[in-house]
């Protein structure tokens, strides 16, 4: 907990600063997921909801997608928790471990820890987003994952978070996910000796494409890539 005090301490004084009110979480797992040798970070855009909450840093009973229990057709709502859970399941079968597991020593997290009850309608949006990029900044100086995965809008932004932090893009491939002319992508990072893949998905509380025969094909190619990420010797 202590590497993740000063972290904690920033998003405080920014939610204030920022004039947010609705409360505001950092981690969607336990502080022992915010580690120097994390492999996969998962990263939605911001909280939802539209009354407040007290703040929460961590869920140290685990990964907040697994045991929350969220409102169907709420802003936090089950179609996500099942989405999410069903990636999970199918990177984990390709790693030989169980999916509660993986979810769980995932550093699983938001591009913007503030709540607001829609992407949209997130208060002071754009220094909110400056604030968030410049905290991941500091976050990925810590930790060097193997592979994040981003829902959203949340995938450009750590992009620019992963070239601002000195890594180069090596490569880039995006293809069609099964649902009109929507696609995903799946970028290389590269600094030093190190490589990060970052995924960028369609929202999965709209597109639930996992377990979608149409989407198979593309669902399939990203959990391939993510298990060959993570099963890279160090």
């Amino acid at each position: 907990m202590n590497r993740l005090l000063p972290f904690l301490y920033r998003i405080d004084e920014a939610y204030h600063t920022l004039g947010h009110r609705l409360g505001w979480s950092f981690l969607y797992t336990s502080a022992a997921t915010f580690a120097p040798d994390a492999k996969l970070v998962f990263v939605g855009l911001n909280p939802g909801g539209g009354v407040y909450e007290a703040p929460r840093p961590t869920n140290e009973r685990g990964n907040s997608y697994r045991i929350d229990k969220w409102i169907p057709g709420s802003n936090c709502s089950t179609d996500l928790q099942n989405q999410v859970c069903r990636m999970y399941a199918d990177i984990a079968v390709r790693l030989g471990v169980s999916r509660d597991e993986l979810m769980d020593t995932t550093l699983s997290a938001n591009l913007v820890p503030f709540r607001s009850p829609e992407w949209n309608k997130l208060a002071n949006k754009a220094a909110s987003i400056r604030f968030s990029q410049q905290l991941w900044n500091d976050v990925l100086a810590q930790i060097t994952p193997r592979a994040i995965i981003c829902l959203g809008d949340a995938g450009a932004a750590m992009g620019t978070v992963l070239a601002t932090g000195g890594a180069r893009r090596a490569s880039c491939e995006r293809q069609p996910v099964g649902w009109g002319e929507y696609t995903y992508s799946l970028s290389r990072y590269e600094r030093g000796a190190d490589s990060t893949l970052l995924v960028r998905l369609p929202h999965l509380s709209r597109f639930r494409i996992f377990g979608r025969s149409a989407s198979r094909p593309a669902t399939n190619h990203i959990a391939d890539c993510v298990a060959e990420a993570l099963a890279v010797s160090s």
